[in-house]
């Protein structure tokens, strides 16, 4: 009987039981040593479970000293990531798109951040999520030299 109560709580609540682990996490990140204001962090899974998820991306914006925390990018959208290791990207770029023909993109605020962090394929960046969850998820960027 407490478990089938529990099932109904559950259900009744609107939350669903996920198939990954999540971890509070925040951090803060740096450009040649300065704090990055309104950039958005993300955070994208790289392993997987045994169904062959890698789960949702994560994403934070960062204040004016360059700290955010993270929140899930699905429908639930948790506060923290998924338990494991990310590659990770940091983009200033604000953008949308034109509603004359909905094909061509229009920048509102161009990119601060050197190339190679703001693509998933190039990016450097990269972080384990632990299961406790971390405050020091820190990215100290460099410009090009």
């Amino acid at each position: 009987m407490p478990a089938a109560l529990g099932v109904l709580l559950l259900l009744g609540s609107g939350c669903s039981p996920s198939k990954f682990d999540f971890a509070d996490v925040e951090g803060r990140v740096l450009l040649d040593g300065e704090p990055v204001s309104d950039a958005k962090v993300v955070f994208m899974p790289v392993g997987m479970n045994e169904e062959g998820e890698s789960g949702p991306y994560s994403h934070g914006v960062t204040d004016s000293d360059g700290r955010y925390a993270l929140k899930t990018q699905d429908e639930d959208a948790r506060s923290g990531a998924v338990v494991g290791r990310h590659r990770v990207i940091v983009s200033t770029k604000q953008a949308h798109l034109d509603p004359n023909t909905m094909d061509r993109e229009i920048i509102d605020v161009p990119e601060s951040i050197p190339w190679k962090y703001t693509y998933y394929k190039e990016t450097p960046l990269a972080v384990e999520v632990p299961p406790g969850g971390t405050k020091d998820a820190d990215f100290v960027l460099e410009s090009p030299r």
